[in-house]
């Protein structure tokens, strides 16, 4: 994402520089030259020019303003684009990663606990002859059933944090 704005920002510097030269090719220009010339061995000269480039044609030199100026704007939309693109996958990898952290607290302060309190309290059920021996087994199910959801919120939490360092160019 960094080096899709990046090479915008180049692209955008480019559009800009022949956006310049456009608008630099509107006033007349002049070049001057100055040749030592020796034909065939034989007598030196100098040859001195002189040249007048006077922008006649404004239909044609219009256009090409109004191409630089569309090349820009166009330039600019697409790193607008880049820059919209990149801040979308890191609003959607911080969310990932906010879920992720809220869904791990939730397990480690109150299902878990929960979870074990009633497999304990099954077992001294099932020690007092209170219950049968499925309800335990149900209890420990879903004690087990919380950590591999425990375990796969910290992986999704941890996958969104990597996401995030690699979107903001800290990740190698």
């Amino acid at each position: 994402a960094l080096e899709r704005l990046g090479q915008a920002g180049l692209a955008r510097d480019v559009a800009r520089a022949e956006r310049e030269r456009t608008y630099r090719d509107r006033l007349p220009d002049f070049s001057v030259g100055l040749t030592n010339n020796r034909p065939y061995e034989g007598k030196n000269s100098w040859d001195v020019m002189f040249e007048v480039m006077i922008p006649l044609q404004q239909g044609s030199r219009r256009a090409k303003e109004r191409e630089a100026e569309y090349m820009l704007t166009a330039v600019e939309a697409r790193r607008a684009d880049s820059e919209s693109r990149a801040a979308g996958e890191l609003g959607k990898a911080w969310s990932m990663f906010a879920t992720g952290r809220e869904t791990l607290r939730l397990l480690d302060k109150t299902l878990l606990p929960q979870a074990v309190a009633t497999r304990d309290a099954s077992r001294a059920a099932l020690a007092s002859g209170k219950v049968d021996f499925d309800s335990v087994i149900e209890a420990d199910r879903q004690l087990i059933e919380l950590r591999m959801k425990q375990l796969q919120a910290e992986i999704d939490t941890r996958l969104a944090l990597s996401e995030i360092e690699r979107l903001a160019g800290e990740a190698k």
